[in-house]
């Protein structure tokens, strides 16, 4: 199983050449680089502002800064469900706020489903059964570059479900992205922040009154009238775009007239949405926090039980009004780690170090130096992976469970600890 997109997808062959691991077989440049980087990953020594100590020193550190932090916050979470249920545990134990590095992105489609509800679908439904698919954005096919292996370009007749299927495409569509079908898609072309107003046009269409909404000379009405065609006569239309591409001012409205096209659809037709999420992390951990909470990140536990607010509670928005004293970072999955511009002190956990961090602890990449469970992008299926290497590698459960252990044997010890009047045990 690859951990390092959403689709997960579990066909990759690893082999060991020169005394090196690699990933081979596999049309995926995502996955070629980082399965080369995370699979030769350097052993690192844990640091404390810079100071090279032992890991047992590190986790000490780190309790401290927790016991002096008055708002501290858990963020990131780029992590597998163990290193999420041990998150949560954190968050909870010492009052803090807990974001996903992805959490707008991702309420961009759970908000919208606990308001209104809505029509998802699941991958294995778009390949099997979907004889139309309408992909919305700019970034799709780079984001994840074996969807359309996916999803099957051609038809599907291991259930003769489908006869003939159709793409589209709303949004920017390069060249050689276009080059990858069979056959080019219709093509829309747009910006991403028009991508709302062509649903919205194209709703028009499916609406009992068929109102006739004039386009904008922008949008070409041929092209408009074929995809309306095209939905028309399809059984099972699915539309696919990727949440983190519509994470911009009033990205909320468009994700919201995707729904409403959705919705008006299926008055006459078959028709479901498909949100992709570029980290499996991002689904991995709102499940474990819907699970365990009732609610998704991010969340806020200084009150002593979880409080959900998608924008003030979300770690950037902290972090721009400077509400939080202490950072504690949660990867291991993360392609990129940011330097945060804050006078809040840091505790990273994670496999990279960009420097300035007050405590630094190594960990490995789940499912390649530890076994894990991850969710896909669709939410219905957890995969397990047993670690590739024989490199010792702790997990970020692990080091987590560390500084919890730690911060309850002080806490033993001092009984005016400042939540202990807050949270009793």
């Amino acid at each position: 199983m690859c951990p390092f997109c959403g689709l997960l997808c579990d066909d990759i062959d690893i082999v060991s050449a020169d005394g090196k691991l690699n990933a081979v077989s596999v049309n995926c440049p995502i996955a070629k680089a980082l399965y080369h980087e995370s699979l030769n990953l350097p052993e690192k020594p844990a640091e404390i502002r810079g100071r090279r100590v032992t890991h047992t020193d590190a986790i000490r550190e780190a309790a401290q800064l927790i016991r002096k932090s008055k708002s501290p916050i858990v963020a990131g979470l780029q992590t597998d469900v163990a290193g999420a249920r041990s998150a949560l545990a954190l968050a909870d134990r010492i009052g803090a706020v807990i974001a996903d590095e992805h959490s707008r992105s991702h309420h961009l489609v759970s908000g919208r489903l606990q308001t209104y509800g809505g029509f998802l679908t699941t991958l294995t439904e778009v390949k099997n059964r979907a004889d139309l698919i309408i992909f919305l954005g700019d970034k799709l096919l780079s984001q994840f570059p074996r969807l359309l292996e996916w999803i099957e370009l051609g038809t599907n007749s291991e259930f003769g479900f489908i006869s003939d299927r159709n793409f589209a495409w709303i949004g920017k569509c390069s060249s050689n992205d276009s080059a990858r079908f069979e056959e080019p898609p219709l093509l829309l072309q747009c910006e991403l922040d028009q991508v709302g107003q062509i649903t919205s046009i194209l709703r028009a269409s499916f609406e009992p009154r068929r109102n006739v909404v004039p386009s904008p000379e922008l949008f070409p009405r041929k092209s408009m009238n074929r995809l309306v065609n095209l939905i028309r006569d399809a059984q099972y239309s699915v539309l696919l775009w990727s949440t983190e591409d519509f994470n911009f001012s009033l990205g909320d409205l468009a994700v919201d007239a995707i729904f409403r096209l959705i919705d008006s659809i299926n008055r006459e037709r078959r028709c479901a949405g498909m949100p992709l999420s570029n980290s499996c992390a991002t689904t991995t951990v709102n499940q474990v926090a819907t699970w365990q909470c009732g609610k998704p990140l991010p969340l806020n536990f200084r009150s002593g039980s979880p409080e959900f607010h998608p924008t003030q509670y979300a770690y950037d928005s902290i972090l721009e009004r400077n509400d939080a004293d202490l950072v504690i970072w949660v990867g291991g999955l993360e392609r990129t780690v940011p330097a945060f511009d804050t006078s809040a002190e840091l505790i990273r956990i994670s496999t990279k170090n960009p420097g300035h961090s007050d405590v630094f602890i190594p960990v490995g990449v789940p499912g390649i130096h530890h076994s894990t469970h991850l969710f896909r992008t669709d939410s219905v299926v957890s995969l397990y992976q047993k670690a590739l290497t024989q490199k010792k590698c702790a997990s970020s459960a692990e080091i987590i469970n560390a500084i919890l252990s730690e911060l309850d044997n002080w806490s033993h010890v001092n009984s005016n600890f400042w939540w202990n009047s807050i949270r009793p045990d």
